[in-house]
């Protein structure tokens, strides 16, 4: 299953018109607050010219790239922690995600009202980061309270999760989003089901006019990478109205009219690699004669681990891995020339499989 990012933004941000352009899908775009209600979900393919040259190598008949899905969510408004608008109902589908990507409005358009009442996506920010950090206050509370009464009675399986919510709790009733608490990987991982909102890694997206294309500046430009760096976080303009034109066009067609616009780098592919980099993945490769596929696999991760992201019974039968970089690969050229070279290497379970790894996963039956 892909890792999944969710688009988050006040009303009339653009979400949707984001979504469509990436994903090639039609959500529902609308100026009324609330027209998204369920989530829209789309599979974003990740470009790799590396999927296509394995394909000869393999004889194969497809490639599969990797993909990354991006999950389009009711507009949040102030008070949504309290259940304000669609609050309660946004928050869930928000913490079932790996990411979040905050659409902020960058545009004036006088047919698409304001959330708030004016231009200002530092406002919009700041809003959208309140009602997150309030939303995991409330978590936060409830949880430290209940294992505090645990370890009260003796239940020690507690004591660990009760001192990393009191370290978050001091933070987040100071305002502050609950990723600036010092918190080590084992930590994080300790705490993982709550699945705090504001622990998830975060990125911007500011959402243009075609006046401010190519996006070199915008309204707020230095104020918004400055509220970003504080986060820890990049900010990438894109025209989502544009863009979502473009992408109805034939490639060359739309490669065309952007060059006439002065769009010489094209937003999107900034986003799907943000996404992609955020959430820390790295690529491997499988291949048959029936295709060649790219996975997405979090950085750091093992051979076993690689194995039953391909399938559960792998995992399970797990006996060795056959490894080589996919770039010596294509240079060799066959598998047959492979054998005779000993170009692959024997991996065991522990493995860490490494960026653009070709994994040839042995398992018993």
């Amino acid at each position: 299953m892909s890792l999944s990012i969710g688009i988050v933004g006040l009303p009339n941000a653009g979400k949707s018109t984001l979504f469509n352009a990436m994903t090639g899908k039609s959500a529902l775009v609308s100026p009324h607050i609330f027209s998204t209600i369920e989530p829209n979900r789309g599979q974003v393919p990740i470009e790799d010219p590396l999927v296509d040259k394995l394909k000869p190598v393999y004889g194969a008949e497809k490639i599969i790239p990797a993909d990354v899905t991006f999950v389009d969510v009711a507009g949040l408004i102030k008070g949504a922690h309290k259940g304000e608008g669609l609050g309660n109902r946004f928050l869930s589908h928000i913490r079932e995600v790996d990411a979040i990507a905050m659409i902020l409005r960058g545009f004036d358009d006088p047919g698409i009202p304001f959330s708030s009442g004016k231009l200002d996506p530092i406002d919009e920010v700041e809003t959208l980061e309140t009602e997150l950090t309030l939303a995991d206050l409330e978590v936060v509370e409830k949880a430290h309270e209940k294992r505090k009464r645990s370890v009260k009675l003796g239940e020690k399986k507690y004591k660990k999760e009760f001192i990393i919510l009191d370290k978050i709790l001091e933070k987040l009733k100071n305002g502050e989003p609950a990723c600036n608490t010092e918190l080590s990987e084992n930590e994080k991982e300790i705490i993982k089901s709550f699945a705090l909102l504001t622990l998830k890694p975060m990125f911007y997206i500011i959402n243009i006019s075609e006046k401010d294309i190519p996006g070199d500046d915008y309204p707020f430009r230095e104020k918004l990478k400055s509220h970003a760096q504080k986060r820890g976080a990049l900010v990438i303009p894109v025209c989502a109205k544009l863009e979502g034109e473009l992408a109805q066009l034939e490639p060359d067609e739309a490669e065309m009219f952007a060059e006439e616009l002065g769009l010489t780098i094209w937003g999107l592919p900034h986003v799907i690699k943000a996404a992609y980099d955020i959430l820390d993945l790295i690529t491997f490769y499988t291949g048959n004669e029936k295709e060649v596929r790219a996975w997405s696999l979090i950085r750091g991760s093992t051979a076993i681990e690689a194995a039953g992201k391909i399938h559960t019974d792998m995992a399970k039968s797990f006996i060795k891995a056959e490894v080589i970089k996919a770039q010596e690969l294509v240079k060799i050229g066959s598998l047959h020339d492979i054998r005779d070279k000993g170009a692959m290497r024997f991996e065991g379970k522990d493995y860490v499989v490494g960026d653009r790894d070709v994994v040839f996963v042995r398992f018993g039956k």
